[in-house]
């Protein structure tokens, strides 16, 4: 029987009060968060790669004039070796799957990882690590229900990187 009379007297001090005032007071938390900031680096006129001279009957898609994409990663207070995604978006060619449009009608530019994997353009990534030598190349490719006639051309992507 105590201890009921015991547990009975604790609920009726809690009910009660013990005589303490109470006082609120809202309390507001501010700052601003900052991701750290990465650049692609160049020297002021984009990522150029110039293929040269291409001969419109060696394009074959795969290996001709397979060029790297040179990037300079550059991230504030990054760790190496930290994961980022790479994505590609332009203007799709008007044949195959994932390639850049070029304004030479029936070309078009493939993007691939150093493994060949394909990077399509505006819907493939590629997983690269900050400070690693994750390469990048694109590779002339031609609709082969076209004939290509002689002539400069221009093709143009946006290279982005996420990071955490």
């Amino acid at each position: 029987m105590e201890k009921k009379h015991i547990l009975l007297g604790f609920i009726g001090a809690f009910l009660f009060g013990t005589g303490m005032a109470r006082a609120d007071s809202t309390v507001s938390v501010s700052g601003t968060v900052t991701a750290i900031p990465c650049t692609i680096t160049t020297d002021g006129s984009g990522i150029t790669v110039d293929f040269g001279d291409i001969l419109t009957t060696q394009i074959d898609g795969k290996t001709y004039k397979r060029t790297q994409v040179v990037t300079d990663i550059q991230c504030e207070d990054m760790a190496v070796g930290t994961q980022l995604k790479m994505t590609i978006t332009g203007e799709s060619a008007a044949f195959g799957s994932g390639y850049l449009a070029t304004d030479k009608e029936g070309l078009g530019m493939k993007f691939t990882d150093s493994n060949s994997n394909e990077i399509p353009v505006n819907t493939g990534s590629l997983t690269i690590y900050y400070q690693s030598n994750d390469e990048l190349y694109v590779i002339p490719t031609k609709d082969s229900s076209t004939e290509l006639t002689g002539g400069a051309f221009l093709g143009t992507a946006t290279l982005s990187i996420d990071y955490p």
